[in-house]
């Protein structure tokens, strides 16, 4: 991002690297009579240099190289009557502890932030983990005892003691790992297969997923389930444990934001990221999309986009301060400048 100094305020501020002239508040000048005058971002044709000044002061050429400006914007247009496009905003949920985390060093990864591929234990992943691993170890039982029926339809290998050991897996924060997990699962699996139902067992059979949906799966699943200590309850234990964990590691090495680019999936989106988080205690940030770099979709969630960048706290992060959580899923109320603040000077 460009630096330049503040013609008001005197102070070098990180601006974004406008294309030819964008209104700007800037996170030092002191604000008057509870509002911030806004300046003017342009950038020369000639220099290609970033400079700042009052609409009130325009100059008649560039202050770097002496090039005559281009027109400029009517200063008569306030910043509010700008006409709001979501498309280039995103939208970061999250709670107040951590905005100010933001605002002092700007938003990093957890990674980036703490040295260790794990989720934030305040962040809405981390939360709803007591949620979603215990539906998942019931889902992978269930699909195990299908697959064994489809080699032998009866109870057999219930009553089977056969030793197990946990799966070995270093998280490396990156999509392959679901990989590395699936082939470690494949071979406990079939080893288990084999000792049971015989070498011609294989772990995975069409048909399996009606299986696992009918009364007799059910029955066995809830002998299982009562079974801890069974392999295969062990074995869908674990593989629900690390399948959640290689999640978090992605999460962990990613900052998020929600993706803007359908109406329905920031409603839908911010209705499930505060959902473990009391009103009070939520924070929701915005900040331009040309200013994020690296972004891209989260393949675990379309709703969402990601980076593994730093976003600086330079980068114009405003914070909403007016409102309530239900109010921000209105778009022209999150799209009404008056219910935000630079993030710069909140708190």
């Amino acid at each position: 991002m460009p630096i330049t100094t503040c013609s008001e305020c005197n102070h070098y501020v990180n601006v974004p690297n406008v294309q030819n002239v964008e209104r700007f508040l800037c996170p030092y000048c002191i604000p008057k009579d509870g509002k911030k005058t806004p300046l003017l971002l342009y950038k020369c044709n000639a220099c290609q240099k970033v400079s700042i000044f009052p609409e009130r002061n325009q100059p008649q050429a560039c202050p770097r190289c002496r090039t005559l400006v281009r027109t400029l914007m009517s200063s008569q247009t306030s910043v509010a009557d700008a006409p709001f496009v979501e498309k280039e905003w995103l939208y970061h949920v999250t709670s107040t502890a951590v905005a100010r985390l933001v605002k002092a060093g700007g938003l990093r990864s957890a990674l980036a932030r703490t040295g260790v591929r794990e989720p934030d234990p305040d962040g809405s992943f981390a939360k709803d983990r007591i949620n979603r691993v215990p539906k998942s170890i019931d889902s992978r039982l269930k699909h195990y005892i299908a697959t064994c029926r489809s080699q032998r339809d009866d109870n057999w290998f219930i009553g089977q003691a056969t030793a197990y050991t946990p799966m070995p897996l270093a998280f490396t924060g990156d999509n392959n790992d679901y990989v590395t997990l699936k082939a470690l699962d494949d071979s406990r699996f079939k080893a288990f297969g084999q000792v049971t139902l015989g070498e011609a067992f294989v772990v995975e059979r069409s048909g399996t997923a009606k299986l696992a949906r009918d009364g007799t799966t059910t029955g066995y699943f809830n002998t299982l389930k009562a079974q801890p200590g069974h392999y295969l309850t062990k074995l869908a234990t674990d593989y629900a444990n690390l399948n959640f964990d290689i999640e978090g590691a992605i999460t962990a090495s990613h900052v998020y934001f929600l993706n803007t680019e359908k109406l329905s999936d920031i409603t839908t989106g911010f209705k499930d990221y505060v959902k473990f988080r009391k009103p009070e205690e939520t924070a929701i940030l915005r900040i331009r999309r040309r200013d994020v770099f690296g972004l891209m979709d989260d393949e675990a969630d379309f709703r969402a986009v990601r980076t593994m960048s730093s976003v600086s706290a330079f980068a114009g992060f405003e914070i909403m301060t007016s409102g309530t959580r239900d109010d921000f899923l209105q778009v022209d109320f999150r799209g009404n400048a008056e219910h935000w603040t630079p993030l710069r000077h909140w708190g």
